[in-house]
């Protein structure tokens, strides 16, 4: 497995697919987060400076991704993290956030933020390994199952 910060226009056409296909899986709409307006402008939401976009490979197929973007001063947010059923079971999604929270550091922030579902079991028991703990509410996303949480780089 090998993971690359996206940089190139092809790189973000895959990473533009598997946030798609993200989508396609949450069971749910995500337009309360402008989610198809997202869609169109990933690269400046996601790049850096204030952002960044990784993907994850295998055997050259990209099978996995995650971002961050700023959230306010010295406070960064994850989102899309995304491992293709295919591919899961290998520590891919561990070794996806680790760099990301490392490109958090190295851009300067002080914190990182996520929101999650409760029945992302996995993701919840992986987020808590590496050091996340439950916060308060920081955005307006309605759904009622959601988990708040955050970390210091």
């Amino acid at each position: 497995m090998e993971v690359d910060e996206v940089h190139s226009a092809r790189q973000w056409q895959l990473f533009r697919e598997l946030v798609e296909e993200y989508g396609n899986t949450r069971g749910f709409s995500l337009e309360f987060q402008n989610f198809s307006a997202e869609l169109e402008k990933l690269a400046d939401i996601y790049a850096r400076p204030s952002g960044s976009a990784l993907l994850a490979f295998h055997k050259e197929h990209a099978c996995g991704c995650v971002a961050l973007k700023r959230l306010e001063q010295g406070i960064c947010e994850m989102k899309r993290l995304y491992v293709r059923p295919s591919c899961r079971g290998y520590g891919l999604g561990r070794q996806l956030v680790e760099r990301i929270m490392e490109l958090g550091q190295t851009l300067g922030y002080e914190r990182m933020r996520l929101d999650t579902l409760e029945s992302l079991t996995a993701a919840l028991h992986l987020y808590r390994t590496l050091g996340f703990y439950e916060i308060p509410r920081y955005n307006d996303n309605p759904r009622p199952d959601v988990r708040y949480l955050e970390r210091r780089l």
